[in-house]
């Protein structure tokens, strides 16, 4: 556990960045494990012929892209900027959500729920306003591919997706309001059992 902890730790003097950063690490981690065993089976599906030759092709390089955009997320979380690696992860998310399924699902079907992820995650790894930002450009996204596919784009799950949005961002500043006073709290009682200290 402790190998493990040094491993997802982000050096950062402000806590929220580095709380931020450190989740970050945690999702990165996990996705970086589904996305080697989903590599996995696409290559074992492969050598017993249970798909189609194109079909392994296409999977098995849009799991390796992943798993490589993974890893330089990671690193770049690690060791240089936590709100660039935040902002990549988004990114990734929402293209994700965008090359998952056929255009008419993507702009008017199941696949508009793939896009409530990173609007939900946006609050948790960069500051809770950016949710906002995330809603914007899944809302742009998913226009783009309803125009590019001549359908029309879907302004309710638009409008979901900011009210989405509101509700991350409330969570996460209720969040961060507590840990502040909880930093503060925790400051005071230091500075009481010194001075306790000190009387003695």
């Amino acid at each position: 556990r402790r190998i493990l902890s040094q491993f997802l730790d982000v050096s950062s003097t402000d806590p929220d960045d580095q709380r931020r950063a450190r989740l970050l690490n945690i999702l990165l981690l996990g996705m970086i494990v589904l996305t080697t065993l989903a590599l996995s089976a696409v290559l074992l599906a492969g050598i017993a012929g249970l798909e189609s030759a194109d079909r392994i092709v296409i999977l098995g390089l849009g799991s390796l892209v992943m798993l490589l955009g993974l890893v330089i997320i990671f690193l770049i979380n690690r060791y240089l900027w936590g709100w660039l690696a935040s902002a990549l992860f988004l990114l990734l998310l929402i293209a994700i959500s965008a090359a998952v399924d056929q255009p008419q699902e993507v702009a008017n079907g199941r696949s508009l729920v793939m896009f409530a992820i990173p609007i939900m995650m946006a609050s948790v790894v960069l500051p809770p306003y950016v949710s906002f930002v995330a809603a914007g450009l899944c809302s742009l996204v998913i226009t783009a591919v309803a125009l590019g596919a001549q359908l029309v784009p879907n302004p309710f799950a638009m409008i979901m997706f900011f009210a989405l949005a509101l509700v991350s961002w409330l969570a996460a500043r209720g969040l961060e309001r507590a840990l502040a006073e909880s930093r503060v709290l925790n400051l005071e009682l230091q500075a009481q059992a010194e001075q306790l200290r000190v009387m003695d």
